[in-house]
């Protein structure tokens, strides 16, 4: 099991292990917020998911900083709908390493039903 030092920042780690190799199929949600671990990302990402998994990219100008994503639904525990303080969203249990990615919005709601229609 790849497990991050304790001090390791997702963003860096999680890229080396759902690098985005190619550009997915899916309808892309625009200038989604989301929270990946204790980092948010506020109306600043695309998101597409498909059968194979979610795909996650910066907008441009912040692109630098972060690579893209693609995490394949194998390595989805559990998806599930919650709330971040008045905020319902789509919570993404990745479990290598175990981490939260929470997604806001349309492209959260859309996610969750996709998921559990497929389930």
């Amino acid at each position: 099991m790849n497990t991050p030092p304790p001090n390791l920042d997702l963003r860096w780690f999680l890229p080396s292990l759902y690098p985005a190799t190619t550009v997915p199929s899916g309808h892309v949600y625009s200038f989604v917020s989301a929270a990946l671990g204790m980092v948010s990302y506020r109306s600043c990402l695309f998101v597409r998911f498909d059968s194979a998994g979610v795909s996650l990219s910066i907008f441009p100008l912040f692109r630098f900083l972060h690579r893209s994503l693609r995490i394949p639904w194998e390595a989805v525990a559990d998806c599930t709908r919650e709330r971040l303080w008045l905020f319902p969203c789509t919570v993404l249990y990745i479990s290598e390493p175990e981490t939260k990615l929470r997604i806001f919005g349309r492209a959260g709601k859309d996610i969750y039903a996709f998921r559990t229609q497929k389930a």
